[in-house]
């Protein structure tokens, strides 16, 4: 198996991938999803073996690769932004898949699981979250997914609407010998709530505003898979929020 890593943007179906994945390589559809206790040690599922940097190794190591303890795949954020963290030892010598996903259902997802975090939450707060990560988005895609790269790069939405194919490009690109069981992995397919749908509309502070923003990144992720597509329009769609928080920010200082 190859020694891999997974650099993915927060909240884009890695704990699915590898729950997925765990289930194939144990031979068992029924294994149990991974909580953070398990992830604060190497985890091993026939010979596939796991890092979770951030629960096993930041805090030990302060450092991305290799793990001392040699997994076979390790995952990353790559911080949430455009450049690699100083820290990143012998990136280039692995083999790297990245993770994605349309920027406002990652980007709802990450903002309500740091509400158990965070003592802050209102509409000013969320947007200007949302301003801040949608910058963050583009910057973490532009370096690992719209580049020249011949990384396999996995879309949210091909995970959960072309499960099979898609675990079939990944367990081939990981260890390219093995020849794949499609009866055990449609049975761990069956297993799991693959295709459970996030409807973005029950978000507590959905408007048209953010439906018109997610309508609009959505074209601009499709467009620029296909080529270039200008950056400068995602500061243009963000302009609805800019403006406002720039006003508000302004009169807090003046008053």
């Amino acid at each position: 198996m190859k020694k891999t890593i997974i650099v993915t943007f927060p909240r884009s179906g890695h704990h699915l991938l590898m729950n997925l994945l765990f289930k194939y390589y144990s031979k068992n559809p029924n294994l149990s999803n991974l909580g953070i206790i398990e992830c604060k040690k190497i985890i091993k599922a026939g010979n596939l073996s796991y890092c979770e940097y951030y629960q096993h190794c930041s805090k030990r190591f302060n450092t991305l690769t290799p793990c001392p303890d040699n997994p076979s795949i390790q995952k990353y954020h790559d911080n949430m932004g455009p450049n690699l963290n100083k820290k990143v030892k012998s990136l280039d010598e692995n083999n790297i898949i990245t993770q994605y996903r349309d920027a406002i259902p990652t980007i709802i997802s990450f903002y309500n699981m740091w509400l158990g975090r965070s003592t802050k939450d209102n509409k000013d707060y969320w947007e200007q979250w949302l301003i801040k990560y949608v910058r963050l988005w583009k910057n973490w895609t532009k370096r690992w997914v719209f580049n020249n790269s011949d990384y396999l790069k996995i879309d949210y939405n091909d995970l959960i609407n072309n499960t099979e194919s898609t675990l079939e490009k990944i367990i081939n690109n990981i260890e390219p010998e093995h020849k794949i069981n499609k009866e055990l992995l449609k049975k761990v397919i069956n297993n799991s709530d693959v295709n459970i749908k996030r409807d973005i509309s029950k978000f507590k502070y959905y408007s048209s505003k953010l439906a018109r923003l997610n309508r609009r990144l959505e074209l601009w992720k499709e467009k620029r898979k296909k080529g270039f597509y200008p950056e400068i329009l995602i500061e243009i769609y963000l302009l609805p929020y800019t403006i406002p928080n720039f006003f508000r920010r302004l009169k807090e200082k003046l008053f």
